[in-house]
């Protein structure tokens, strides 16, 4: 499988054209075995980055009729901006640097693990910028920053080669759902479009993949912690809340799990244990109320009542295929 998997990566990074398709510089002499934080025998492929893309463009949803209904999108929204990005748009680069809200962001995703993860690039370094490095840890992206010369595990949100000194990345919160969500949902969303592919009106619809949510206990910066699995089919079709306590190092409370079959989505907020959350059916992208007067959209936010405008932090999580789950945890705590 391991073979399949690398050869895939070979063929998306021959595809690509490029912004920057230089090598990093000082790395060209990179080899399997330097200095890195995680066994080398977990280590694939070699120093050959993808292209480094930065400040795409984006196209209007509601503008958009070539990407499958059924095909996965993230959604984020950072304020009064929302940006989509189809993990089909950016699989051949697997990592798109981007500017939300006058925030430094970056999103990956890999296509072997089937995992994204939205980042604040400037919680690292102001001039960071990702791109995959070429090399794989577990089957899973490492992606390169070449202003402070780190790799990083994406699963892992952690630096694996380098000066990792005091270096994490801030995690963004976003939402995994189908295309179909969004051009009904979110029609006025920006959505990232691949200029290199070749895209047909009236497309086949495709089968989603069956993969966890997964959210990580802590902040996560070594192997063996613990992860709490959701699965799509433990959710009804309407909107359902559950309460979960997740050991947490800069966090108190409790996490509230909020999921939809019919929308396709699961995510996650922590909050007090003082707050009380209610679903709210047949108003999505409004998915909850609180014992206060307030009510949610799905990214977290406030939208009516007395604390209007504020937005609730949420746990470190994904989605990713079983495999992969079992690759990085040593426990796994599976979630009705």
């Amino acid at each position: 499988m391991k073979y399949v998997l690398l050869f895939s990566v070979f063929l998306f990074t021959l595809s690509c054209t490029t912004s920057d398709s230089s090598q990093p510089s000082d790395e060209s002499d990179i080899t399997i075995q330097d200095n890195w934080t995680v066994s080398p025998d977990d280590i694939y492929g070699s120093n050959d980055p993808y292209p480094l893309i930065v400040n795409p463009e984006f196209t209007e949803a509601s503008t958009i009729d070539f990407l499958p209904p059924s095909s996965l999108v993230a959604i984020a929204k950072m304020n009064d901006e929302i940006k989509v990005f189809p993990y089909e748009e950016i699989s051949i680069y697997e990592s798109i640097n981007d500017l939300m809200s006058n925030t430094q962001v970056a999103f990956t995703y890999c296509p072997q693990t089937k995992s994204g993860l939205f980042l604040d690039r400037a919680s690292v370094n102001s001039e960071t910028q990702l791109r995959a490095s070429g090399y794989l840890y577990k089957d899973n992206l490492v992606a390169y920053d070449e202003a402070t010369k780190t790799f990083w595990s994406q699963m892992l949100k952690t630096c694996i080669r380098g000066d990792c000194t005091e270096l994490e990345f801030t995690h963004i919160n976003f939402i995994e759902t189908t295309w179909q969500t969004v051009k009904t949902f979110f029609p006025e969303a920006m959505v990232y479009i691949n200029p290199q592919l070749t895209h047909s009106s009236n497309p086949d619809d495709v089968e989603i993949p069956v993969k966890p949510y997964g959210i990580l206990e802590s902040d996560f910066k070594e192997e063996g912690l613990s992860a709490h699995l959701f699965n799509m089919d433990s959710f009804s079709d309407n909107i359902e809340l559950k309460s979960l306590t997740i050991n947490s190092t800069d966090q108190s409370g409790k996490t509230v799990v909020v999921g939809s079959k019919n929308y396709h989505f699961i995510t996650n907020f922590i909050t007090s244990n003082a707050v009380e959350f209610q679903a709210i059916q047949n108003e999505f992208p409004i998915i909850m109320s609180d014992n206060n007067g307030n009510t949610y959209d799905v990214f977290g936010y406030i939208t009516e009542g007395p604390d209007m405008g504020q937005k609730l932090n949420s746990q470190l999580a994904y989605f990713a295929l079983d495999w992969a789950w079992t690759l990085f945890f040593d426990t796994l705590i599976e979630q009705n």
